[in-house]
């Protein structure tokens, strides 16, 4: 079975972070495979790079366009961008059995010409939260053509590997076509399925002090400054709380830094191990979000998690694994709705059994399960039954 990926969104050399999510699930695609299967990945992107085109040893064929800039760049660049993946696609899918899509924008468009011609299957998983009208870029604000090819990949796709069933019925709300689907969790990074070998026993932080470990790309829609002052208006009360907020763009926020908030550069899973080893709980106050990695992390260090109800997050945290903070329906009430919900932690975290949170974690976001589970599917698309392999 010759298997090729289409990713829309993935590390690049001016972004490492960028769909980190994608490689991992590529990587133990790749590594679980049997001998007679093959997986080849295509990313196609313009960026200030300097243009290259270049396979890995892991078979991700990744291709940079060095962006250019003038009055007519925006569509030069677009212009750009499908010659080349014509170039390259046109080759690559000629001998697909089948082709999966992650973030199907722009890529997505030529795994829906293409199958018309070589008739392979197709998949679909999207991690975008346009898909969530309440979003400033939600998908239906979006121009005529962006919606045009979106949905004709959603026409053509066999089966939708949705990272949540609330992202699938989302979609399948906006397209108005049903399709067949599974639930694709994302997986857990290999530094994270490890820790334990190599970790001492999890340490606490100071006493009697609670750390709160926030991770993201601190957008707007993550609520940082709402949370900074929730947690600083706590401790003004009396509550011995520390905060640690890690990732890119944490720089803008440098006028909040003081004793109990630490605010840190982006940072590699394998050094990430160590804050989540410390803190005693994670939170993510986002007004928007589908299935985000950093809980599936933080809940497989055995950290409870408290996050807002928004996308696939309720499917992801229940009452044994933390608590979740009402949908937002104001900007003013954010701060208060945060604040409540860090109290009402405080008044739980005694409650929450880590090692059977952790545990819980491991079995449901694990690559091994994951990606074998994802193979079946494959196998069962592509040859319509299970083959027995010598």
């Amino acid at each position: 079975m010759r298997i090729v990926w289409l990713a829309g969104w993935y590390p690049t050399p001016s972004n490492q972070l960028a769909g980190v999510f994608v490689q991992r699930h590529f990587l133990a695609l790749s590594k679980a495979l049997s001998k007679y299967d093959t997986a080849h990945l295509y990313h196609i992107h313009v960026d200030e790079s300097v243009a290259s085109n270049r396979v890995s040893s892991n078979n991700e064929h990744l291709v940079t366009i060095t962006k250019s800039r003038g009055l007519f760049s925006k569509v030069l660049n677009a212009i750009r961008f499908h010659l080349q993946a014509f170039k390259e696609l046109k080759k690559a899918l000629k001998t697909a059995d089948l082709v999966h899509v992650h973030a199907g924008d722009k890529i997505g468009f030529w795994a829906a010409w293409f199958k018309r011609k070589y008739g392979y299957k197709l998949l679909y998983t999207e991690h975008w939260a346009i898909f969530d009208s309440s979003t400033p870029d939600a998908y239906e604000k979006r121009n005529a053509w962006f919606r045009f090819y979106m949905k004709w990949l959603w026409k053509k796709t066999d089966l939708v590997a949705s990272i949540s069933t609330k992202l699938y019925s989302s979609m399948e709300a906006k397209y108005a076509i049903p399709k067949p689907y599974m639930i694709f969790p994302n997986v857990l990074d290999q530094a994270f399925e490890e820790f334990e070998k190599n970790s001492l026993p999890k340490k606490k932080s100071t006493k009697d002090v609670v750390t709160l470990l926030h991770i993201s790309n601190f957008e707007v829609r993550k609520n940082i400054t709402e949370l900074i002052d929730a947690v600083n208006n706590l401790i003004r009360v009396g509550k011995k709380l520390r905060l640690i907020l890690i990732g890119a763009g944490s720089e803008t926020f440098s006028d909040y830094v003081s004793e109990n908030i630490v605010l840190l550069a982006s940072m590699k899973a394998q050094q990430l191990t160590e804050y989540y080893r410390l803190a005693d709980a994670f939170i993510l106050p986002s007004d928007a979000e589908n299935s985000p990695c950093v809980i599936s992390e933080a809940l497989s260090f055995g950290l409870p998690v408290i996050a807002t109800d928004v996308g696939g997050i309720s499917e992801m945290i229940n009452a044994k694994n933390g608590l979740l903070i009402p949908r937002f329906q104001t900007q003013n009430e954010k701060e208060n709705k945060i604040s409540e919900a860090i109290l009402e932690f405080l008044s739980k975290s005694q409650t929450f059994d880590l090692d059977a949170i952790s545990k819980q974690a491991k079995h449901q976001y694990g690559s091994e399960a994951v990606v074998n589970a994802l193979i079946k599917r494959y196998t069962q698309l592509v040859c319509a039954e299970l083959p027995e392999y010598p």
